[in-house]
């Protein structure tokens, strides 16, 4: 190969890196948001239909709602079945794309730390949060 050739090279391989960096930096992150905005919802409606069918669930603890929704239930029924696949920590607890656990809330609202990993910030996603950017049906 000449040098010329290997000089093209060089700058497509630079301007394709430059091009992925860009795309991961500026659009994941914004997906991460979209999916655990989807988890928050999910985990919600799944946490209302067992609440609607059993009565409110005694605990508020992740890891214990997961093995209710998951068939520990007088009915065994998997609420979470046919929702999203949520990822589990080492503790069994449900977590957000940046491995944080969600909180679930008294009133069984859900939310994620977001991406600093903090609750009770400003850049935490929760299903209320989540359920106001759906688009609206039209009246």
């Amino acid at each position: 190969m000449n040098r010329g050739c290997l000089t093209a090279t060089a700058l497509i391989s630079s301007a394709t890196l430059v091009g992925l960096l860009f795309y991961y930096f500026r659009v994941y992150p914004s997906a991460r948001i979209s999916i655990a905005s989807a988890y928050c919802m999910s985990l919600e409606d799944a946490l209302a239909e067992h609440n609607q069918e059993h009565g409110p669930l005694s605990s508020t603890e992740n890891q214990r709602i997961f093995e209710v929704l998951l068939g520990d239930n007088p009915m065994q029924t998997n609420y979470l079945e046919e929702r999203l696949r949520f990822q589990l920590d080492e503790k069994g607890r449900a977590i957000d794309p940046w491995s944080s656990p969600f909180e679930i809330q008294p009133d069984f609202r859900v939310i994620s730390p977001g991406p600093d990993k903090v609750l009770r910030t400003e850049d935490d996603v929760t299903s209320a949060e989540a359920r106001k950017s759906l688009p609206q049906e039209p009246s």
